[in-house]
C-alpha cells in the first residue's frame, strides 16, 4: 500500500484505490468495495479525457500554426480565409469538451473515494462504538487535517454522530455498536429456548384440564 496524489491510498500491485484499516479489532464489512471499483473506473476516465484534451490540443496548436502561414502566404478571400479559421478553431471544441469531461469524472472520482473511506470510519466506530478524531487517524494512516474533514463528513451518515467529549474535543460515536448488537443477539438466542421451555411448561396443565372435561 502506498500514498498516491489522486487515489490517496493505492494498491502497489494492481494500482487501485484502497483504504488501510490498521486496528485489529475491527472487522471489515466490505462495503467500502463498490465505490473503491467505481473510483477506479472513474480514474481511468479520467486519465482517459485527459489524455485525449491533451493530444487534440497538442495537434491544434500545430494546425492552427500551419494554417496561419499558408494564409499569411496565400492571402485568400474572406470566404475561404473565414472557411479555414473555423476549420482550425474546431478541435479546440473538442479539447474544452475533453477537459470538462476530465474535470466532471475527478469531481465524480472524489465522491466515490470520500464514500469509500466514510464506510470504512463508520465500520471502526460500529465495531468500537467510540473513537476521536486522533485514533481514526491512526486507524486508516491519516493525517489530521484529513481525519478531521472525514469525521466532519461522516457526520451526516445515518447510524453515526459526532458529539464533544468530555474534553472539548469532537468524538465519533456510532448509534449502534456492533458490541452491543451482538450481545443483544446472544441474549435473544439464550431467551429463546427458555421462553419455549416455560410455554411448554404451560401448556401441559391446560391440556390435562381439558382432558378431564372431556371425560
Amino acid at each position: 500500500m502506498e500514498r498516491h496524489t489522486t487515489l490517496r491510498q493505492r494498491c502497489v500491485v494492481c494500482g487501485g484505490p484502497r483504504v488501510t484499516l490498521d486496528d485489529t479489532r475491527v472487522e471489515r464489512t466490505g462495503r467500502e468495495e463498490p465505490a473503491l471499483e467505481e473510483a477506479r473506473r472513474l480514474d481511468f476516465q479520467f486519465a482517459a479525457w485527459r489524455l485525449g484534451a491533451i493530444v487534440a490540443a497538442g495537434s491544434a496548436t500545430i494546425a492552427a500554426l500551419l494554417g496561419g502561414a499558408v494564409l499569411a502566404i496565400a492571402s485568400p478571400a474572406l470566404v475561404p480565409t473565414l472557411l479555414t479559421l473555423a476549420v482550425l478553431g474546431a478541435p479546440w471544441l473538442f479539447v474544452a469538451w475533453a477537459a470538462y469531461v476530465a474535470a466532471q469524472r475527478a469531481k465524480a472520482r472524489e465522491r466515490a473515494l470520500d464514500g469509500a473511506w466514510e464506510s470504512v470510519a463508520s465500520d471502526v466506530a460500529t465495531e468500537l462504538g467510540e473513537l476521536s478524531p486522533v485514533e481514526l487517524a491512526s486507524a486508516l494512516r491519516l493525517d489530521q487535517h484529513e481525519a478531521d474533514a472525514l469525521v466532519a463528513r461522516l457526520g451526516a451518515v445515518e447510524g453515526v454522530l459526532t458529539r464533544l467529549g468530555a474534553d472539548g474535543d469532537v468524538v465519533l460515536q456510532s448509534l449502534e455498536p456492533r458490541k452491543l448488537r451482538v450481545a443483544t443477539g446472544a441474549a435473544t438466542q439464550e431467551r429463546g429456548p427458555r421462553e419455549a421451555d416455560e410455554g411448554s411448561e404451560g401448556e401441559e396443565p391446560a391440556r390435562a384440564t381439558a382432558d378431564r372435561q372431556r371425560r
